[in-house]
Formats: structure tokens, C-alpha cells, sequence
């Protein structure tokens, strides 16, 4: 809704671990059901707004974009989606005939994960991101940011053999793209995110060195308004989430004893990227019914999901209605 001087509050809440919301790979949905509230408040300087989000901090990726963008949905960002919940802070301007937004963050656990206890380490850092019109008529996306951890990795904690992993430090990048097929009721929206993290070797267990770890994640989406019947959307969506690309970690592993009691190690090494790579592609359907009632249709499929080689296609359908009042 609408606030005095021309700004917008956001307030959502999704349902508890719905099966189109698992396509992170690394990391899932939580089991409880996430608050979502986002703000953007013009302020008295001239092309200047305040920002703040709190809850589930995938809401800062709503301000990765101006408020009268042509782009109507935001893609989820594969890295602050690692913080977790908690809330963010910054500053949107116009400069040099584009956008530049700085946005802080800090959370204090992150989302559950498939088999793994959710931990409730902190998390925080913050980002930069440039957006502005190209001669072409494209809209062109550049940001920068990093991720602080503590006592865990991409969200992930470690302990008992492994040994209990220390503050890890993630930088990312990533650019966005955006525009419309010519003579044509389509647009699309594509953006791409690579991401380099560093943490010391686990204390006290059986690996012997941890590496640099590398990831990636890719979104892709094609709208078309009006293609269908009129007052309609229609969305197809491809997705790759959060990925270790790579990563080799080394193990020292106790093979035995020598006649005179001293331990006996072997060697060994233990790639951390995955054996497959999980795609997602979807299709929605939005009709507004009146002025005030939108229906949505949706289906989806995933290949490789949580990036497991091997691992049986998923199938899901939605639906769902969008009130405005």
C-alpha cells in the first residue's frame, strides 16, 4: 500500500514449503513461513529514496530496480536468500543517468535445508548495484556485494568428524538484462550471479584443507501481455539455483596404527560440487477477472532437483487469486 509522500510498503507471507519455492539447490524454503516487508520512501533530496526490508531478505532484491521499472516481478537473489531472515537498510539515487542503490544487511540464521538443521548463526553484508537504460532501449544491471557467515558456509554448518567450520566470506557479482522482442507483446528479463567463497579449514576433524568454493545461478523469464485474451499474462520462466561450480576439499583420513602406537593417515580429496545441475522451467497464467480479482494458473518442472544427478523429473501445478483493494 501507499504511504504519505509518494512511497510503497510491501508486507507478504508465504505458505509453509510450497514445491515451487524448493528450486534453490542448496538451500529451501523454511519450514515455518517467512514475513516479507519491504519499503521504498522518496526522500526530500531530488531522485533519492529510503529502503528498508525486513523478514526474509530476498525482499532487498525488490529495490534492485527502479519502482516504475517495465520489469514486474523481481527475481529471488540466490546469495541474500543465504542470510536468511533478518533486516536491511539503504539508499537509492539517480546518478549519471541511471540508478545506484547500496543496501546493508544482517541476519540471524538462515533457511532450513534438505536434511541439515537450520542454523542460527549470523550472517551479514551488503551490496551495490547500477542499473540504467541502454542506447538500445535495454535495461542493464551491475552489482557487487559480499556475505560474512559466522560458523558456516553457504549456509551450511559442519561438526563432529568434519570439524566445526569457521566464518566463511562470500564475494558475489552479478549483471542483469532486460527489454522487449520488437513489434512484439513479449519482454524478458535475464540476469546471471557468480560467486567466489573463502573460510578456514574445520578445526579438530578429518579435512585437512578447505577450498575456495565457486558458485553460479541463472534466471531467465519471457512475459507476454495480452498474448493469450486480453487483461492477460502470460510467464515462462527457466532457472538454474545456487550451484557449486567448484571446489575440492583435502582429507586426512586415520588408516591405522604403526607397531609403535603413532597414527597412520591416508590421503584424499572430496569434490564439493554436485554431480548433477538442477534446471526449473515454469509457465504461469494471469487473467484478471474484474478490476480488483486476478486468477493465476501455473505449472512447473524440475530436472535434477537439488542438483542430484540421477535424481527422478518433478512435477507441480498451482493456483491462486490476487486481490486488490
Amino acid at each position: 500500500f501507499a504511504t504519505p509522500g509518494g512511497g510503497e510498503i510491501s508486507l507478504a507471507s508465504s505458505a509453509a514449503n510450497p514445491p515451487w519455492g524448493k528450486g534453490y539447490g542448496l538451500l529451501a524454503l523454511d519450514d515455518e513461513t517467512p514475513l516479507r516487508l519491504s519499503l521504498r520512501q522518496p526522500t526530500a533530496a531530488a531522485g533519492a529514496e529510503f529502503l528498508l526490508a525486513a523478514g526474509d531478505l530476498n525482499a532487498l532484491a525488490d529495490h534492485l530496480q527502479p519502482a516504475d521499472s517495465p520489469a514486474a516481478e523481481t527475481f529471488p537473489h540466490p546469495y541474500l536468500a543465504l542470510a536468511g531472515e533478518g533486516a536491511g537498510i539503504g539508499s537509492g539515487l539517480q546518478l549519471a543517468g541511471g540508478r545506484l542503490t547500496a543496501l546493508g544487511f544482517a541476519a540471524g540464521g538462515t533457511p532450513a535445508q534438505d536434511g541439515i538443521s537450520k542454523s542460527e548463526s549470523a550472517a551479514h553484508g551488503g551490496l551495490l548495484h547500477y542499473g540504467f537504460a541502454t542506447a538500445a532501449g535495454m535495461e542493464l544491471g551491475l552489482q557487487a556485494g559480499g556475505l560474512l557467515e559466522q560458523a558456516r558456509s553457504l549456509g551450511l554448518q559442519s561438526n563432529g568428524g568434519f570439524g566445526a567450520l569457521g566464518d566463511s566470506t562470500t564475494a558475489f557479482a552479478g549483471a542483469s538484462l532486460a527489454g522487449h522482442l520488437p513489434d512484439t507483446r513479449w519482454r524478458w528479463q535475464a540476469q546471471a550471479f557468480g560467486g567466489l567463497t573463502r573460510a578456514p579449514t574445520p578445526a579438530g576433524g578429518v579435512i585437512a584443507r578447505w577450498p575456495r568454493v565457486a558458485t553460479s545461478a541463472f534466471q531467465m523469464r519471457l512475459v507476454g501481455e495480452n498474448v493469450v485474451r486480453e487483461n492477460s499474462r502470460l510467464v515462462i520462466s527457466l532457472q538454474q539455483p545456487l550451484r557449486v561450480e567448484s571446489g575440492t576439499a583435502q582429507l586426512s583420513i586415520v588408516s591405522g596404527r604403526t607397531p609403535e602406537g603413532a597414527l597412520v593417515r591416508t590421503r584424499a580429496h572430496a569434490a564439493l560440487q554436485p554431480s548433477g545441475r538442477e534446471m526449473e522451467l515454469a509457465l504461469r497464467h494471469e487473467t484478471a477477472l474484474n478490476a480488483s480479482i486476478d486468477a493465476i494458473l501455473g505449472a512447473g518442472l524440475v530436472r535434477e532437483a537439488g542438483h542430484a544427478a540421477g535424481r527422478k523429473q518433478e512435477f507441480y501445478a498451482l493456483a491462486g487469486l490476487r486481490l486488490a483493494f
